[in-house]
Order: C-alpha cells, then structure tokens, then sequence
C-alpha cells in the first residue's frame, strides 16, 4: 500500500524509441481508432520514496476519449493519459492484421512466456496514468479528481481503485517531458481477487461504457448484438458473430455498452 500512500513520493520514467513515441502518438490519438487496444513496448521505472523498480517491455498504450491528441511527433507536445501493462506479451495476430509487426513478439522459449504472463508490480498487472490538471476549460482546472473521489468511496464503504498523485517523465533517447499524474489501480481480476471471496472473484465483471449508443449503459439491447448505423466504422465485429456477446473488438468497431472484461473467452 506504500505506492498509494499520500504521503509516499512516486515517480515513474518511461522510456521508448523516437519512432514507437511517434507510432504510439498517431495511431491512438483518436477514440474510434482500430489501433487503441494495441500496447507498444517500453522501458518503465518506478521510484517509491527513492527505491527503484525497472521492467523492460512494459505494455503501453493511450486511455480515454475526449483526452486524446497527438503528443509527440519528434519531440514531445503535451502529456497524455496511459496504460501500463506489465504482463504484456506483444504476440497477438492484431500486430500482423494492423501492419505493425515490428512490435510483435515471437516467444521461442515457452518458460518466459509464461513467466511474463505472470508479472506484476506490487500485485498490479496494470496501472492507469492520467495527467493533471484535467478538466481546465471554464475555470473548473482538477488536480486531484480522482484520488478524493475515490478516497471518499472508501470512507463510505464502497468499493474503489487506490490512486496517488505521482511525476510522470516521458523519454525518447534525447527529449523528456516531465509533468504530475494520478496514478490509479485498474479494476480488473487482482482487483476482485484482493477484495472478494476466491469463489465471488471468479464471477463477470463488466465497464460500463458509452459505446456506440446515445445513451450509455442503460439496460437496453442497444451495442450487445448488433448496431443500428449506416457508418462503415462500426460494421459488427467477427467477436460477435463468433458469439462472444459484450466482448469489445476495437478493430471491428464492436464498442459493447457493457463490456465483459474478465472470462471473455467463455
């Protein structure tokens, strides 16, 4: 719990090339981009209250959707909302289907494999990085939206994701760019696994989301099955058609409304 302490000092540098900041940048800097759900490799420390942790090939991608713009092109713009993922493995087929294969992975030693698929960070698979201040438009500028939201959960017996308020650093090889960020726990399997019973954490946990519908996660069929829009971008995904009902498929433009994010395979 001493990354998610207020009183802790935090500081994570991510490293990559010129080139993959540049990739990274231009193909998720858009909400209905078919890439947003790739992760490209990187070099990530983290230092709580100055001892360092390092992982080569750490997951990286962009998060959010009003938030997203390019932000680097040589040299770095502005910061950007991130995932981490520190169990990514890099060999999905999406790195061949969307012509970035010099990302993908080839495991030729079984063993590695699946030693990555076990990493974790202080029991996180994943971290969210969410810069601040956000929401600066209209006189409203937020530097701690998320921690005192969350913390204010707690308090009153709800679950909620930890966060603390971290210095974020990104670096190409030659330019950094330095800003504070929250730092946020993903809910996601170790979240139920640390707060459930081990017979409760094996259940579906679904994101409600906004999808492609008017009006959200409301209950309704809207997204589940099949979309009502003339729009080439959102033709049904073949994850649907396989029968995978609520499973998102990014490339296919399938963005459920209730989003299955753990059993997907079942």
């Amino acid at each position: 719990k001493t990354l998610f302490d207020f009183s802790s000092d935090v500081k994570i540098n991510i490293t990559m090339t010129p080139s993959a900041w540049a990739d990274l940048s231009s193909k998720q800097c858009r909400s209905d981009s078919i890439y947003n759900d790739l992760y490209f490799p990187s070099n990530v420390e983290i230092y709580v209250n100055g001892t360092r942790y390092s992982f080569n090939e750490v997951g990286i991608r962009m998060k959010g959707n009003t938030s997203r713009a390019e932000f680097y092109d040589t040299n770095f713009r502005t910061a950007a909302h991130f995932k981490l993922n520190f169990k990514c493995t890099f060999d999905s087929s999406d790195y061949d289907d969307l012509g970035l294969s010099k990302y993908k992975h080839r495991w030729d030693n079984p063993e590695a494999k699946a030693e990555r698929k076990d990493r974790n960070f202080v029991g996180l698979e994943k971290l969210d990085i969410k810069y601040i201040p956000r929401n600066t438009s209209g006189g409203g500028e937020c530097n701690a939206q998320e921690c005192y939201v969350y913390e204010s959960f707690r308090k009153e017996g709800l679950l909620a994701p930890y966060s603390n308020i971290c210095r974020s650093t990104l670096f190409d090889g030659s330019n950094t760019y330095a800003y504070n960020a929250e730092i946020i726990e993903c809910v996601d399997k170790p979240f139920l696994k640390k707060r459930f019973s081990k017979a409760d954490a094996k259940g579906d946990l679904y994101k409600c989301t906004w999808g492609n519908s008017t009006d959200g996660a409301n209950l309704s069929r809207a997204d589940a099955v099949s979309k009502e829009t003339d729009s080439s971008c959102y033709t049904v995904g073949t994850r649907i058609r396989n029968g995978l009902i609520g499973v998102e498929d990014v490339i296919h433009g399938y963005h459920p409304a209730y989003d299955l994010k753990t059993n997907d395979d079942a």
